[in-house]
């Protein structure tokens, strides 16, 4: 069953009146009831909610892994397993960064998604810039990003 944008929203408004604020488990506790709307849009079933659960918490065990490395005088901290660049944007597999670094052009793939994903961070901040009036001080990172976008643009056409 299908439910629209403007039901969901309502509903999210109404939890977050009665509720003072929206949380994850007062929008589940809202959905349980069979009446609710939002009800359909849940997996109920325990087996197959459990292993999405379980899916949810693999990911979460991947991009929690990091490895320190100190660069000069630098330390930078970075995740050991990223997104596999080669692959579609919706499909899951993660490769370790050390193995990717082996290839010139998985490398400037990788750098490219995640100037892609840095790009849309800045998109959404841009966005609610506009909400808050600080849209000047993003300019800067927006500048700054797509300097970086070209230089890989170049590299990659190298």
């Amino acid at each position: 069953m299908a439910v629209s944008e403007d039901t969901i929203r309502e509903q999210l408004t109404a939890i977050e009146t009665a509720e003072g604020r929206l949380t994850p488990s007062a929008v589940v506790d809202s959905a349980r009831n069979p009446d609710s709307p939002l009800h359909p849009l849940f997996d109920w079933n325990d087996a197959s909610a459990a292993e999405a659960h379980r899916l949810d918490t693999a990911r979460g065990l991947i991009r929690r892994v990091v490895v320190t490395v100190e660069i000069e005088d630098e330390v930078i901290v970075h995740p050991v397993y990223v997104h596999d660049p080669i692959l579609p944007p919706k499909v899951e597999g993660y490769r370790r960064v050390e193995i990717i670094a082996r290839s010139e052009s998985d490398s400037i793939a990788l750098l490219k998604q995640e100037i892609a994903r840095a790009q849309g961070l800045v998109a959404r901040a841009r966005d609610l810039a506009t909400v808050v009036k600080w849209q000047r001080r993003l300019a800067t990172v927006v500048r700054e990003l797509a300097a970086l976008k070209a230089e890989l643009d170049e590299a990659s056409a190298a």
